[in-house]
């Protein structure tokens, strides 16, 4: 094969990303891909990833010469050497040794994002697939009053990077307070605080409830949660219709991506497995176990 054209792009959400990369062969696609990263550093770093992917993948098909298109700029220009590589040096040099081993170099061209929307799109996609698969399961195993296995999952992937909307913590939370399970309930309210999707006035009341219920109602960390949960301006939200009841629905806004009836279809139940198979019976590790430590410890010393 003499000529293919490579299309390459990344994304980055929250601490992860996404590589996306199309060949193609006279305008006709020969092989598609996308890829999640875990802890991704930057963006441009997934804009490498996601080289380093396509390249690899075109080494498979052997061709004489091949043409490389991406949308950032950057990347371009470290590639072709009219750019100073800087912190990039370990994955500019995985991407140029896979360039030089094609007969003929491969040359970046800098192009529109207009122009790379497929790639784009993989990259999307992935990082979209990776939130829909931990959603899922984390919201399946609450529904079932799996709470410590969710509460495992939700730490495996915040400690993959994986963006978590609000909604995911606030379920799991008012679950919790369902079941009287006021540990675990400040354990999740910890980790929301301290993620992307932060907390509103209502997950504070929540746990302010669980301090109360384990006899904590004084103290400097009751104090501040009680001024914040003055200062939040959060009216009480009203779910539309799902199709099911249930406390686990009470507080938690509908998202525009899935329906109530997506999470505990059956269809989800593989994905799951796979998540708590991954997961394993392990103890919360990491940032997530560090939290909880810090906040018990904390109220603990109050």
């Amino acid at each position: 094969m003499r000529h293919l054209d490579l299309y390459f792009d990344g994304c980055l959400r929250g601490k992860g990303g996404g590589a996306g990369a199309v060949l193609l062969s006279d305008g006709d696609v020969l092989w598609q891909g996308s890829r999640y990263l875990q802890r991704v550093p930057s963006s441009v770093a997934s804009e490498y990833e996601a080289l380093i992917f396509g390249l690899q993948a075109a080494q498979e098909f052997k061709p004489y010469q091949l043409h490389v298109y991406g949308d950032c700029r950057l990347v371009a220009e470290q590639m072709n050497g009219s750019s100073s590589v800087r912190k990039m040096g370990k994955f500019h040099k995985r991407a140029q040794d896979l360039s030089l081993s094609f007969p003929a170099e491969a040359i970046v061209q800098h192009i529109p994002r207009s122009e790379n929307v497929m790639a784009d799109s993989l990259a999307r996609a992935a990082v979209d697939a990776v939130e829909a698969l931990y959603t899922s399961s984390c919201m399946a195993l609450a529904e079932d009053a799996c709470l410590d296995r969710a509460f495992r999952v939700l730490c495996d992937a915040q400690n993959k990077g994986v963006l978590l909307s609000r909604d995911v913590y606030a379920g799991l939370i008012f679950k919790c307070e369902e079941a009287h399970e006021m540990d675990l309930l400040i354990a999740l309210f910890a980790e929301a605080d301290a993620s992307r999707a932060g907390v509103d006035r209502e997950l504070i009341l929540a746990v302010l409830r669980a301090f109360e219920a384990k006899g904590q109602r004084s103290g400097k960390l009751i104090a501040d949660l009680k001024r914040r949960s003055r200062r939040a301006e959060s009216p009480r939200r009203q779910l539309p219709s799902t199709g099911r009841t249930g406390p686990f629905l009470r507080g938690v806004e509908a998202t525009n991506r899935w329906s109530w009836s997506e999470f505990s279809d059956p269809a989800i139940q593989p994905w799951c497995a796979e998540v708590c198979r991954r997961v394993g019976s392990m103890s919360a590790t990491g940032t997530a176990s560090q939290a909880r430590a810090d906040l018990l410890q904390r109220v603990a010393r109050e």
